[in-house]
């Protein structure tokens, strides 16, 4: 199973996300979570670092619930290094 978490509150963004990779992978079981704790979109540091706290505890849920994959849908890098440690599949 894949997990694309999205780190931002944009519920909209989570589904045009799953949707495309749906399109990409229809055999494949793909669920996208949207982090609603965070900030409605991620536009410099301060929205990055704002929405990790809540990311890492979808990351961890991730990990727990079995996500052979995780993707985290944001145009850098935001919370990955933590995320790396959080996360028991591959990375």
């Amino acid at each position: 199973m894949i997990i694309i978490i999205n780190p931002n509150s944009t519920v909209s963004m989570t589904q045009a996300m799953l949707e495309t990779a749906h399109k990409a992978c229809p055999d494949i079981m793909i669920k996208g979570w949207t982090s609603h704790k965070g900030p409605v979109a991620i536009q410099g540091p301060e929205d990055g670092e704002a929405c990790v706290p809540h990311l890492l505890k979808l990351v961890e849920k991730a990990s727990d619930d079995g996500a052979s994959v995780i993707i985290i849908g944001c145009f850098d890098d935001t919370g990955l290094d933590a995320a790396r440690k959080l996360a028991v599949c591959p990375n």
